[in-house]
């Protein structure tokens, strides 16, 4: 995880806490969720990869969804678990590249989230 140090610093020192309800987060959040409700089925099996605190996977699980979060910021995972309103699922170890989604039937939703810092300007 060397190269990916400051990536996991920013989450893991709760960047995400609070963005999607403010500024433009605001703006990112009804979007995705206008998106999620056009493609997804009433009800389904949703891995929320790089779920951060949670904030999709809880409004998701909440509309019936069978949900499980995987993140690898403990602290992220930790506030996801401290103010969910739902019933999520978070797996206690790392996957492999094979071993994720072996349960994941036909029909299954995945959604990946971004897991990059804000962009700094180039010099």
């Amino acid at each position: 995880m060397n190269g990916n140090r400051e990536i996991y610093d920013f989450y893991e020192n709760g960047a995400e806490i609070g963005r999607l309800e403010r500024g433009i987060g605001k703006l990112e959040a009804m979007r995705t969720k206008e998106l999620l409700l056009r493609w997804l089925p009433n009800s389904c099996t949703i891995y929320d990869i790089g779920g951060g605190i949670g904030y999709y996977a809880d409004w998701l699980a909440g509309m019936g969804h069978t949900v499980t979060m995987l993140e690898l910021a403990p602290s992220a995972v930790e506030y996801a678990k401290k103010t969910s309103n739902s019933s999520l699922y978070y797996p206690g170890r790392r996957c492999s590249k094979t071993g994720c989604f072996s349960r994941c039937q036909r029909g299954c939703s995945i959604i990946i989230g971004a897991t990059l810092p804000p962009a700094k300007p180039r010099r």
